[in-house]
Protein backbone atom coordinates (compact mmCIF):
# COMPACT_ATOMS: atom_id res chain seq x y z
CA UNK A 1 0.00 0.00 0.00
CA UNK A 2 2.79 2.52 0.61
CA UNK A 3 4.68 1.66 -2.60
CA UNK A 4 1.66 2.34 -3.90
CA UNK A 5 0.99 5.40 -2.13
CA UNK A 6 4.61 7.25 -3.32
CA UNK A 7 3.61 6.22 -6.25
CA UNK A 8 0.37 8.32 -7.11
CA UNK A 9 2.71 11.64 -5.74
CA UNK A 10 5.14 10.27 -8.14
CA UNK A 11 2.34 10.72 -10.90
CA UNK A 12 1.14 13.75 -9.29
CA UNK A 13 4.10 15.76 -9.51
CA UNK A 14 4.85 14.51 -13.06
CA UNK A 15 1.44 16.00 -14.06
CA UNK A 16 2.13 19.33 -11.46
CA UNK A 17 1.85 22.13 -14.11
CA UNK A 18 5.42 24.81 -13.95
CA UNK A 19 6.17 28.13 -12.85
CA UNK A 20 7.23 31.47 -14.71
CA UNK A 21 8.65 34.45 -14.17
CA UNK A 22 8.10 37.73 -15.84
CA UNK A 23 10.19 40.99 -16.36
CA UNK A 24 9.90 44.35 -17.72
CA UNK A 25 13.16 46.09 -19.09
CA UNK A 26 11.80 49.92 -20.62
CA UNK A 27 13.98 50.47 -24.08
CA UNK A 28 13.97 54.38 -23.44
CA UNK A 29 12.58 54.55 -27.00
CA UNK A 30 8.51 54.14 -26.82
CA UNK A 31 8.87 50.08 -26.10
CA UNK A 32 9.38 47.81 -23.56
CA UNK A 33 10.49 44.31 -23.86
CA UNK A 34 8.91 41.73 -21.68
CA UNK A 35 11.00 38.77 -20.94
CA UNK A 36 9.89 35.11 -19.11
CA UNK A 37 11.45 32.58 -17.85
CA UNK A 38 10.14 29.57 -16.94
CA UNK A 39 11.06 25.81 -16.09
CA UNK A 40 8.42 24.58 -17.96
CA UNK A 41 8.15 24.89 -21.95
CA UNK A 42 5.23 27.45 -22.34
CA UNK A 43 2.68 26.49 -24.88
CA UNK A 44 0.01 29.28 -24.47
CA UNK A 45 -0.64 32.51 -22.74
CA UNK A 46 -3.59 35.22 -22.06
CA UNK A 47 -2.22 37.86 -20.77
CA UNK A 48 -4.12 41.61 -19.99
CA UNK A 49 -2.42 44.63 -20.71
CA UNK A 50 -3.74 47.63 -19.31
CA UNK A 51 -1.93 51.01 -19.64
CA UNK A 52 -2.52 54.35 -19.12
CA UNK A 53 -2.18 55.70 -23.08
CA UNK A 54 -2.59 53.31 -25.95
CA UNK A 55 -0.54 50.40 -26.54
CA UNK A 56 -0.24 50.36 -30.87
CA UNK A 57 1.97 47.49 -31.56
CA UNK A 58 2.64 43.89 -29.86
CA UNK A 59 4.94 41.65 -31.01
CA UNK A 60 4.93 38.06 -29.18
CA UNK A 61 7.31 35.14 -30.15
CA UNK A 62 7.09 33.12 -33.46
CA UNK A 63 6.19 30.09 -31.97
CA UNK A 64 2.88 31.12 -30.72
CA UNK A 65 1.04 31.58 -34.23
CA UNK A 66 -2.39 30.21 -32.87
CA UNK A 67 -4.74 33.52 -32.18
CA UNK A 68 -7.85 31.21 -30.53
CA UNK A 69 -10.25 34.12 -30.47
CA UNK A 70 -9.45 34.45 -34.00
CA UNK A 71 -10.48 31.42 -34.66
CA UNK A 72 -13.24 30.89 -32.93
CA UNK A 73 -14.58 33.81 -34.70
CA UNK A 74 -13.48 32.25 -38.22
CA UNK A 75 -14.74 29.00 -37.54
CA UNK A 76 -14.23 26.18 -40.30
CA UNK A 77 -13.01 28.92 -42.99
CA UNK A 78 -10.13 29.94 -39.92
CA UNK A 79 -6.51 29.42 -41.80
CA UNK A 80 -3.55 28.24 -39.58
CA UNK A 81 -1.37 30.73 -38.59
CA UNK A 82 -3.77 34.23 -39.47
CA UNK A 83 -5.43 36.73 -37.59
CA UNK A 84 -4.18 38.50 -34.73
CA UNK A 85 -3.42 37.77 -30.87
CA UNK A 86 -5.25 41.23 -30.02
CA UNK A 87 -8.30 40.12 -27.78
CA UNK A 88 -11.09 41.48 -25.36
CA UNK A 89 -10.38 41.08 -21.35
CA UNK A 90 -13.46 40.08 -20.26
CA UNK A 91 -15.20 38.30 -23.31
CA UNK A 92 -14.53 36.20 -26.30
CA UNK A 93 -13.60 38.11 -29.25
CA UNK A 94 -10.72 39.85 -31.08
CA UNK A 95 -9.86 43.49 -30.11
CA UNK A 96 -7.81 45.60 -32.72
CA UNK A 97 -4.68 48.52 -31.61
CA UNK A 98 -4.38 51.05 -30.55
CA UNK A 99 -5.84 50.25 -27.37
CA UNK A 100 -5.41 50.96 -24.06
CA UNK A 101 -6.98 47.53 -22.44
CA UNK A 102 -6.59 44.33 -24.02
CA UNK A 103 -5.83 40.56 -23.69
CA UNK A 104 -2.82 38.69 -25.54
CA UNK A 105 -4.22 35.51 -26.22
CA UNK A 106 -1.90 32.97 -28.27
CA UNK A 107 -0.75 29.22 -28.01
CA UNK A 108 1.42 27.63 -30.32
CA UNK A 109 1.67 23.78 -32.43
CA UNK A 110 5.01 21.48 -32.39
CA UNK A 111 4.60 22.13 -36.34
CA UNK A 112 8.05 20.22 -37.16
CA UNK A 113 11.08 19.25 -34.86
CA UNK A 114 12.04 23.55 -35.43
CA UNK A 115 9.04 25.11 -34.10
CA UNK A 116 8.51 23.87 -30.51
CA UNK A 117 7.47 25.62 -27.41
CA UNK A 118 10.51 27.19 -25.26
CA UNK A 119 11.32 28.20 -21.57
CA UNK A 120 12.07 31.64 -22.33
CA UNK A 121 10.87 34.40 -24.69
CA UNK A 122 10.01 38.19 -25.12
CA UNK A 123 6.92 39.92 -25.94
CA UNK A 124 7.52 43.64 -26.91
CA UNK A 125 4.99 46.38 -26.14
CA UNK A 126 5.08 49.81 -28.28
CA UNK A 127 3.25 53.15 -26.95
CA UNK A 128 5.24 55.40 -29.04
CA UNK A 129 5.57 58.03 -25.71
CA UNK A 130 5.68 57.74 -21.90
CA UNK A 131 3.36 55.46 -20.20
CA UNK A 132 2.64 52.64 -17.10
CA UNK A 133 1.70 49.60 -18.14
CA UNK A 134 0.55 46.65 -16.19
CA UNK A 135 0.55 42.95 -17.03
CA UNK A 136 -1.85 40.84 -15.75
CA UNK A 137 -3.29 37.25 -16.28
CA UNK A 138 -6.32 36.76 -17.78
CA UNK A 139 -8.41 34.62 -15.83
CA UNK A 140 -11.19 34.29 -18.72
CA UNK A 141 -8.50 32.09 -20.74
CA UNK A 142 -6.36 31.08 -17.90
CA UNK A 143 -3.77 32.99 -18.02
CA UNK A 144 -0.16 31.02 -18.82
CA UNK A 145 -0.13 27.14 -19.69
CA UNK A 146 2.45 24.51 -19.97
CA UNK A 147 1.70 20.79 -21.56
CA UNK A 148 0.32 20.18 -18.36
CA UNK A 149 -2.27 23.09 -17.61
CA UNK A 150 -2.17 26.53 -15.52
CA UNK A 151 1.27 27.85 -14.40
CA UNK A 152 2.43 29.70 -11.10
CA UNK A 153 3.23 33.70 -12.45
CA UNK A 154 4.69 36.47 -10.37
CA UNK A 155 2.33 38.54 -12.14
CA UNK A 156 0.67 41.13 -11.86
CA UNK A 157 3.78 43.49 -12.58
CA UNK A 158 3.66 47.48 -13.23
CA UNK A 159 6.54 48.98 -15.18
CA UNK A 160 6.86 52.29 -16.89
CA UNK A 161 7.66 53.54 -20.39
CA UNK A 162 9.47 56.00 -21.56
CA UNK A 163 10.54 58.07 -25.56
CA UNK A 164 14.08 59.14 -24.01
CA UNK A 165 12.95 62.49 -24.81
CA UNK A 166 12.90 61.54 -28.70
CA UNK A 167 10.40 62.36 -31.04
CA UNK A 168 6.86 62.23 -29.68
CA UNK A 169 3.61 60.70 -31.36
CA UNK A 170 0.89 63.26 -32.94
CA UNK A 171 -1.97 61.25 -31.64
CA UNK A 172 -4.43 63.87 -33.11
CA UNK A 173 -3.40 63.42 -36.37
CA UNK A 174 -2.86 59.58 -38.49
CA UNK A 175 -2.70 60.71 -42.13
CA UNK A 176 0.02 61.02 -44.36
CA UNK A 177 -0.68 63.94 -46.41
CA UNK A 178 0.09 61.90 -49.50
CA UNK A 179 -2.12 61.86 -52.86
CA UNK A 180 -4.65 64.11 -51.76
CA UNK A 181 -4.69 63.40 -47.94
CA UNK A 182 -5.13 66.08 -45.11
CA UNK A 183 -1.33 67.14 -43.78
CA UNK A 184 0.07 66.33 -40.47
CA UNK A 185 -0.98 69.34 -38.25
CA UNK A 186 -1.46 67.46 -34.97
CA UNK A 187 -4.87 67.28 -35.03
CA UNK A 188 -8.03 65.68 -36.34
CA UNK A 189 -10.50 68.55 -38.19
CA UNK A 190 -12.86 67.84 -40.85
CA UNK A 191 -10.18 66.99 -43.50
CA UNK A 192 -9.13 64.33 -41.49
CA UNK A 193 -12.58 62.77 -40.89
CA UNK A 194 -13.84 63.02 -44.16
CA UNK A 195 -10.44 61.38 -45.45
CA UNK A 196 -11.34 58.71 -42.65
CA UNK A 197 -14.84 58.25 -44.13
CA UNK A 198 -13.28 57.89 -47.45
CA UNK A 199 -11.10 54.73 -46.70
CA UNK A 200 -13.96 53.21 -44.72
CA UNK A 201 -16.01 53.41 -47.66
CA UNK A 202 -13.34 51.64 -49.65
CA UNK A 203 -13.13 48.72 -46.65
CA UNK A 204 -16.28 47.98 -47.54
CA UNK A 205 -16.99 47.52 -43.87
CA UNK A 206 -18.93 50.00 -42.15
CA UNK A 207 -21.08 53.23 -43.21
CA UNK A 208 -23.37 56.12 -42.31
CA UNK A 209 -26.42 55.46 -41.42
CA UNK A 210 -28.23 57.49 -43.65
CA UNK A 211 -31.74 58.23 -42.06
CA UNK A 212 -31.00 57.62 -37.94
CA UNK A 213 -33.59 59.45 -37.01
CA UNK A 214 -36.12 56.81 -38.58
CA UNK A 215 -34.56 54.16 -37.07
CA UNK A 216 -34.57 55.44 -33.21
CA UNK A 217 -30.94 55.85 -32.95
CA UNK A 218 -28.46 58.75 -32.73
CA UNK A 219 -26.48 60.11 -35.47
CA UNK A 220 -23.64 59.66 -33.79
CA UNK A 221 -23.37 56.04 -33.95
CA UNK A 222 -22.77 54.65 -37.37
CA UNK A 223 -22.63 51.01 -37.38
CA UNK A 224 -24.79 48.68 -38.57
CA UNK A 225 -24.16 45.97 -35.89
CA UNK A 226 -23.93 42.62 -38.30
CA UNK A 227 -21.65 40.64 -39.24
CA UNK A 228 -19.99 41.44 -35.85
CA UNK A 229 -19.48 44.98 -35.36
CA UNK A 230 -20.90 47.31 -32.91
CA UNK A 231 -24.46 47.24 -32.39
CA UNK A 232 -26.54 50.19 -32.60
CA UNK A 233 -26.31 51.69 -29.48
CA UNK A 234 -26.61 55.57 -30.14
CA UNK A 235 -22.94 56.52 -29.42
CA UNK A 236 -19.48 56.63 -30.46
CA UNK A 237 -17.43 53.99 -28.10
CA UNK A 238 -14.66 52.22 -27.23
CA UNK A 239 -16.11 49.31 -29.28
CA UNK A 240 -16.98 51.86 -32.60
CA UNK A 241 -13.49 53.27 -32.94
CA UNK A 242 -11.95 49.77 -32.07
CA UNK A 243 -13.84 48.01 -35.32
CA UNK A 244 -12.96 51.41 -37.24
CA UNK A 245 -9.22 50.83 -36.86
CA UNK A 246 -9.12 47.42 -37.66
CA UNK A 247 -11.24 48.38 -40.97
CA UNK A 248 -8.67 50.96 -41.58
CA UNK A 249 -5.82 48.83 -40.99
CA UNK A 250 -7.19 46.32 -43.40
CA UNK A 251 -7.78 49.44 -45.66
CA UNK A 252 -4.28 50.05 -45.64
CA UNK A 253 -3.57 53.76 -45.76
CA UNK A 254 -3.61 55.30 -42.03
CA UNK A 255 -0.73 55.02 -39.68
CA UNK A 256 0.13 57.55 -36.68
CA UNK A 257 2.72 60.56 -38.10
CA UNK A 258 5.31 61.17 -35.73
CA UNK A 259 5.30 64.98 -34.64
CA UNK A 260 7.64 67.75 -36.50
Amino acid sequence: MKNCFFALLAVAAVAMAGSVTFDAVDNGDGTATISYTADAAVVGFALDVDSDVSVTDVTIPSFFDVFMDYANEEGESYVYGEGSPIAYQDAAGTNALPCVSFCISAGGLEDDETDVPSTSGDIVVTTGGAATVTLGENALRGGVVDYDGAMDTNLPITFDITDGGGEPICYGDIWDGGEGAPGSDGQIDTADMNYLMQQLGMAGAPYVIADPAAQGIEAADMWDGSNGEPGQDGQVDTADMNYMMQQLGMAGAPYVIPCE
